[in-house]
């Protein structure tokens, strides 16, 4: 073995606080690091710390992080510090962990020690074959419900078998509940009869199996004498458990995290276990590490400012050695073009002065806001990279909406009639597709002329030979239509006969809600393509004039070689990275605090949580913005300021006006020649009003006067729907 230093080195190399994290390694430990303070150096020399100093083998130190990337940069950093392989030390994710222990016990679980592992893709696909055998409708069951709600209860370390007391979630989730129960039950069944694990069940086998095995729990209590857990504010119940079957023996226990950053409660994380781990474990050591090496005082002072707003938090303030630095600024820009176009001004003249594109970040709380960016970047040729997610236009449900866009325009178009017969789902499985395929082969017929023939394939049965034609007739339909009717005139039609936004927004799948705000974004994308072709041209675009342009949208070569672009990401995905220079854009009600998590104060909480991730990414400058308008649909809405902004202490921030910065030009607004003032109008903007169908919702436009006026609403039930005044059911309401 090297030698190693460690007393030199960690009075050397850390801060006082660090070093207490460090040395303190017996019982439970409790690190409270917030943005920036070195934590991930403090679990390395504590690692260290251990093996040199404690003569603890490494193979008696368990280490849990939240990325497999993280865990590999941790183990290479010990070993550089200690000058020696450290190749029996635990250190994982903790499903590569779990899936260790798994193998290992095989012989007292149910699968053999070379189970396979499903990931999503997998998991949809046995579903699927679930619901087909059992003739389940997947409009009524919706696949993305059932698997997120499957995944929500094995969080809670709950199977089949252990949801006999129905009761209460008979109440929580109606008639789905014992259909959802009966799916669950046979996906479970097909699951060992493949000897098959998903993510979930990888953490609920080694929960169950640590809580029922004495034996195994004993075995792995003594071997993992110490355990380290970081980012333990995004652990989730299963997690929990697994950690305390583990350590409450020798309680031999340090956690990592900050509360301040719990930002996944949506994927099942519970801020309750870092909030009442001195309940859990009891005479903890509560350690804060409070210096922060990554951003200047004056961005941390907003940050402060911020997030004392919230009760639910352990108390932290934090400070740098790095200067006060440049106060951050607030803009206030005219719509979501302006201020896109104005940010990405702004990145270029940064970039001209010397900064790497890279240090610069753009940061917005739904995947949709990208959209006005990516164009702001093309249009200014400037190199920009999407973390995290799909550039715009190549997220699945607008390339689905593309290929019906691009299959009225071009019937020949094979690939696009295939990506589109079942999406959204209609019923129309694989097999049915391989014999329209071969019936179309077999009479020289191009596919989408087959499809017209449908109900002369008699190898097909007849219910689904109907709903082939139904869908043939549709297209041909929109197809008459295309060369009379604008091309945004085309969109919302698609999407309102096909109920496509409302599908996705009656899923309680995070993914599935933002999809649907991106089917609403390409409506906005294509009433703003319009509004640019009409100040050229004397009539609204048609079909055959937006493709084109979308075409050249979606051609990414100049930035797929190129890693020193500006990165463009959501909040969500921010989290962990650092940059010299943040825009967080968007600042609006119902975008941040998002609509959907409006609803409680532990909802409001994460989303201001969600802020202050964003605000502690910045280095050196921190800008933040918002729209007095904003396109939602096909109208322009006004927006209101998000209420996070009252937050901030007003000696922490320039306001743009105080700074002479950046002058905006005002968009024109469409229809201005029905603007009326508000004492015509029998509705008015941020208005309360009631829906027979739809419920409670808000007015977000108002175009026209009367009980007859065009309203632009957004319903509590997640719907946004443009609806005529005399259809709301109770008239208006305050």
């Amino acid at each position: 073995m090297g030698y190693c230093p460690c007393r030199k080195l960690v009075s050397d190399k850390l801060n006082p606080n660090q070093q207490q994290v460090v040395e303190t390694t017996e019982g439970p430990v409790l690190v409270l690091a917030g943005a920036g303070s070195g934590k991930t150096r403090s679990v390395i020399f504590r690692a260290a710390w251990l093996i040199m100093e404690k003569k603890v083998p490494p193979w008696n130190i368990l280490i849990v992080t939240f990325t497999n990337k993280a865990a590999g940069e941790l183990k290479d950093r010990l070993e550089n510090l200690l000058q020696f392989p450290v190749r029996s030390l635990w250190v994982g994710t903790f499903h590569s962990i779990c899936t260790r222990i798994l193998r290992f016990e095989s012989k007292n679980l149910p699968f053999h020690s070379n189970f396979s592992i499903y990931d999503e893709d997998d998991q949809k696909a046995l579903l699927k074959k679930i619901y087909k055998q059992n003739n389940i409708d997947t409009q009524k069951y919706p696949l993305a419900r059932v698997l997120n709600t499957i995944s929500r209860y094995k969080n809670k370390l709950l199977l089949p078998d252990d949801l006999s007391n129905q009761s209460e979630e008979i109440g929580a989730y109606g008639d789905f509940f014992n259909v959802f129960l009966n799916l669950y039950t046979l996906y479970q069944q097909q699951m060992m009869l493949n000897q098959a694990m998903d993510f979930d069940d990888i953490l609920l086998w080694t929960a169950k199996l640590l809580e029922n095995n004495q034996a195994v729990r004993d075995k792995y209590r003594n071997q993992f004498k110490y355990v380290m857990i970081d980012e333990y504010q995004d652990t989730n119940h299963a997690q929990f458990k697994i950690v305390h079957l583990i350590a409450s023996g020798h309680r031999n226990i340090c956690v990592v995290g900050d509360d301040d950053q719990a930002i996944y409660s949506w994927r099942g994380a519970s801020i309750r276990n870092i909030l009442e781990f001195e309940r859990d474990y009891g005479a903890v050591k509560t350690i804060r590490l409070e210096q922060n090496y990554r951003s200047t005082n004056a961005i941390l002072d907003l940050a402060n400012s911020l997030i004392k707003h919230n009760r639910r938090r352990h108390s932290k303030d934090l400070w740098s050695d790095l200067g006060t630095g440049e106060k951050p600024s607030l803009i206030v820009f005219d719509d979501e073009n302006d201020e896109a176009q104005n940010i990405i001004k702004r990145i270029i003249k940064l970039n001209k002065a010397g900064t790497p594109w890279q240090e610069c970040a753009v940061l917005y709380r739904t995947n949709a806001q990208s959209r006005v960016f990516e164009y702001a970047c093309v249009d200014q040729k400037a190199p920009y990279s999407i973390v995290g997610s799909l550039y715009f236009y190549q997220r699945k449900e607008i390339k689905d909406l593309m290929a019906y866009l691009k299959i009225l325009a071009n019937p020949r178009d094979n690939e696009s009639l295939l990506r589109i017969i079942n999406e959204p789902a209609r019923g129309i499985g694989q097999t049915t597709i391989y014999r329209l395929i071969s019936f179309a082969t077999e009479h020289n017929l191009m596919l989408f002329n087959a499809l017209l023939k449908a109900d002369k394939i008699d190898s097909i049965q007849s219910s689904i030979r109907k709903k082939l034609l139904d869908f043939a007739l549709m297209l041909e339909t929109w197809q008459k239509l295309v060369t009379k009717k604008p091309v945004l005139t085309i969109v919302k039609t698609i999407l309102e006969e096909l109920k496509w936004v409302e599908l996705y927004q009656s899923s309680h799948d995070p993914k599935e809600v933002s999809r649907a705000e991106n089917l609403v974004e390409f409506v906005s994308a294509v009433s703003e393509f319009t509004e640019k072709y009409l100040s050229d041209n004397d009539k609204a675009p048609l079909l055959e004039d937006y493709l084109p342009f979308v075409a050249l949208q979606t051609d990414l070569d100049q930035v797929s070689d190129n890693k020193d672009t500006i990165r463009l990401m959501t909040m969500h995905n921010a989290k962990g990275l650092e940059f010299d220079n943040v825009f967080i854009v968007g600042l609006e009600q119902e975008l941040l605090p998002h609509r959907m998590s409006m609803d409680s104060p532990e909802e409001i909480e994460e989303e201001r949580r969600l802020f202050y991730v964003a605000v502690t990414r910045a280095r050196k400058t921190l800008t933040l913005s918002y729209a007095k308008f904003r396109r939602i649909y096909d109208t322009y809405a006004y927006t209101q300021p998000s209420m996070f902004l009252g937050d901030l202490n007003p000696e922490c921030f320039i306001k743009a006006g105080d700074t002479g910065a950046i002058l905006t030009q005002p968009r024109p607004k469409p229809k201005k020649k029905n603007v009326l003032t508000e004492s015509m109008k029998a509705y008015k903007i941020g208005q309360k009003v009631t829906h027979p169908e739809y419920g409670e919702g808000i007015i977000l436009n108002v175009d026209g006067e009367g009980i007859s006026a065009r309203l632009t609403v957004s319903f509590k039930n997640g719907k946004l729907a443009r609806i005529i005044g005399s259809f709301l059911s109770s008239g208006k309401s305050e």
